[in-house]
């Protein structure tokens, strides 16, 4: 199992790192968003939800949002808002651990758990990637998401 990981993490690994560093913004957003689908795709069968629904309801919301973002509309606050909401609700549902968990039953609100996991997941991303730092004189994008990474892996 171990050896596994250690394979996929080196096959991706360039992978990840060529599409921070070397994909322009709208490209990232694409590929990231492949991601995404692939995550929802684990959500959706461990939710025990529609394989197919659930990833399409996945690309009407990162549209939806790259399209808002590509017109000006400043949607990063009240996805961020939103998707506190769904992180503080899940804390609660947790505490209340095992009278709370009745609303894994409940198919809509495992379709928004999973949106509000997923979406603002990937705006995150998609965002830390377009940041640029001064390195020598040059401006580099995607420092600041490997950062992230670095931190999480």
């Amino acid at each position: 199992m171990l050896w596994q990981r250690v394979v996929t993490a080196l096959v991706l690994l360039p992978l990840i790192l060529g599409a921070i560093f070397f994909l322009p913004g709208d490209g990232f957003a694409l590929a990231m968003a492949v991601a995404v689908l692939v995550a929802g795709r684990e959500w959706a069968a461990m939710a025990k939800l529609c394989r197919y629904t659930f990833p399409v309801l996945l690309v009407i919301g990162m549209a939806g949002v790259w399209v808002l973002g590509q017109l000006g509309v400043a949607v990063g606050q009240p996805l961020l808002g939103a998707a506190v909401a769904g992180w503080l609700l899940a804390l609660v549902l947790v505490v209340r651990y095992p009278a709370g968990a009745g609303w894994m039953h409940r198919r809509a609100l495992m379709y928004l758990a999973g949106l509000l996991l997923l979406v603002p997941a990937w705006h995150a991303v998609v965002q830390l990637q377009a940041i640029t730092v001064q390195v020598a004189g040059m401006e580099l994008r995607g420092l600041v998401l490997l950062g992230a990474f670095v931190i999480v892996w």
